[in-house]
C-alpha cells in the first residue's frame, strides 16, 4: 500500500456518528465536496421523459412508523435505468446517468440526462454513448470537479466538460469490473469503488474484484483491494476520510491510510447504494430496505441507530442533493424515474 494514501486519524465515523444530535445532524465540520462548473448548452431532447405528481413513500420520524405521507415535489419519467445524479450548483441543474441495459454490457449506448429542477428535462441525452466520437458504456457515479464532470463506467472512469459535454479523456482501472460511486476531493483527486460484481443471467453475482481506488493526474492505484471489503458501493469524504457503504454486506465504515476498515456499522437491511452527508447527517439508501436512511442518536442517547428518511422505494440508487432547494435526488434504478423530496 502506497504510504502517501493518508485518510486522516482514526475513528472519524464513530466521532462523527456519535455527535448525531435529535436531528441527525453531527458536530463535525465535515462537508462533501463542493460541486462547481459553468454554464452548459443544452438542446432539447427529441424523446422527452414526462413528469408528474405522484403518491410517495412515507416520511417518517425519528425512530418511529411514518405516520404522514408525502408527494415527492417532482417526478421525472422515462429514462433508462437511471443510476446516479448530481446537482450542477453553478447551472443548477440535475445530472443523471443512464445505464440503458446491463450494468456490465460494453455497449456504447449509455448517457446522461440534463434536468431542470422545476420538472423540465432539458436535455434526455445530453451526452450520448457512440455519438460522435463519445464513449459511454453503462455510465453510474457522477461527481463534478473544476469544471469536469466525472462518470464511473464499468472498467472506465470518463471525464466530460461540464459546459459543452464534450470528451475530456478517460482513465482505464485494470481488471475492474463494475465501477461505481465516485467522489471527488478537494485537492482535485478522484476516488471511485468497484462493486466486485458481474452478472450471471439477469442476475449480479460475485466477481472478486472489490475495491476503491484513488486517481491523481489521470493515473489509478488501489486504495484498498480485498473481497472483504463487502462489494463496496457509496463513497463520501469526511475532510480526509473515506466512507463507504456495501450492497453486499450491509455496513457502512471508513477507510483508514492503510486502507483497513475502521468503525464498520451494520445497517438494519442492506442492498446499499447512495450515501450523502447533507449538513453533516448521514443518509443511505437501501434496496432490501426500500428506503433511505438516516443516521440518528438513540432515544437514550447512547450509540446511534439508522432509520428510515423516506419508505416504500423500490431500488432507489445513487442519491444526490439540490442545496439551493434543500431536496434529495431520488433515481429509481428499475423505475426508469427520478424523484425530488422535500427535506424536513
Amino acid at each position: 500500500m502506497n504510504q502517501s494514501l493518508f485518510f486522516g486519524s482514526g475513528a472519524v465515523l464513530l466521532a462523527l456518528l456519535g455527535g448525531c444530535g435529535p436531528e441527525g445532524t453531527a458536530s463535525s465540520s465535515g462537508s462533501p465536496p463542493s460541486l462547481g462548473g459553468s454554464s452548459v448548452g443544452a438542446t432539447k431532447a427529441s424523446s422527452t421523459p414526462s413528469t408528474q405528481q405522484s403518491v410517495s413513500p412515507a416520511l417518517s420520524a425519528t425512530g418511529a412508523q411514518p405516520t404522514t405521507s408525502a408527494n415527492p415535489a417532482v417526478r421525472f419519467d422515462g429514462f433508462a435505468t437511471p443510476e446516479s445524479a448530481v446537482y450542477d450548483a453553478s447551472n443548477d441543474r440535475y445530472l443523471v446517468s443512464n445505464v440503458n441495459g446491463k450494468p456490465v454490457e460494453a455497449d456504447n449506448n449509455g448517457f446522461i440526462s440534463s434536468l431542470a429542477p422545476d420538472g423540465k428535462v432539458t436535455a434526455l441525452k445530453w451526452i450520448e454513448g457512440g455519438k460522435g466520437k463519445t464513449s459511454l458504456n453503462a455510465p453510474k457515479g457522477l461527481t463534478i470537479a473544476q469544471s469536469v464532470l466525472y462518470v464511473a463506467d464499468i472498467d472506465h472512469v470518463r471525464m466530460f466538460d461540464l459546459k459543452t459535454g464534450g470528451s475530456l479523456g478517460e482513465v482505464k482501472i485494470e481488471k475492474a469490473t463494475f465501477l461505481n460511486d465516485i467522489v471527488a476531493a478537494a485537492d482535485g483527486s478522484i476516488y471511485v469503488s468497484d462493486s466486485g460484481l458481474k452478472m450471471e443471467g439477469s442476475d449480479f453475482a460475485p466477481s472478486g474484484t472489490d475495491a476503491v481506488y484513488k486517481i491523481v493526474a489521470g493515473k489509478s492505484e488501489p486504495v484498498a483491494k480485498t473481497p472483504d471489503l463487502g462489494r463496496p458501493n457509496g463513497l463520501a469524504l469526511v475532510q480526509d476520510t473515506l466512507l463507504v457503504v456495501t450492497f453486499g454486506s450491509g455496513a457502512l465504515y471508513e477507510l483508514d491510510k492503510n486502507g483497513q476498515k475502521q468503525g464498520e456499522q451494520k445497517l438494519p437491511k442492506g442492498g446499499l447504494d447512495g450515501l450523502l452527508l447533507v449538513e453533516d447527517a448521514i443518509l443511505v439508501t437501501s434496496w432490501d430496505g426500500e428506503c433511505v436512511y438516516r443516521a440518528e442518536r438513540n432515544l437514550d442517547g447512547k450509540g446511534f441507530a439508522f432509520v428510515p428518511l423516506l419508505e416504500g422505494l423500490s431500488a432507489p440508487a445513487d442519491i444526490g442533493y439540490d442545496s439551493k432547494r434543500k431536496r434529495l435526488i431520488v433515481p429509481r434504478f428499475t423505475s426508469n424515474a427520478v424523484e425530488t423530496y422535500d427535506l424536513p
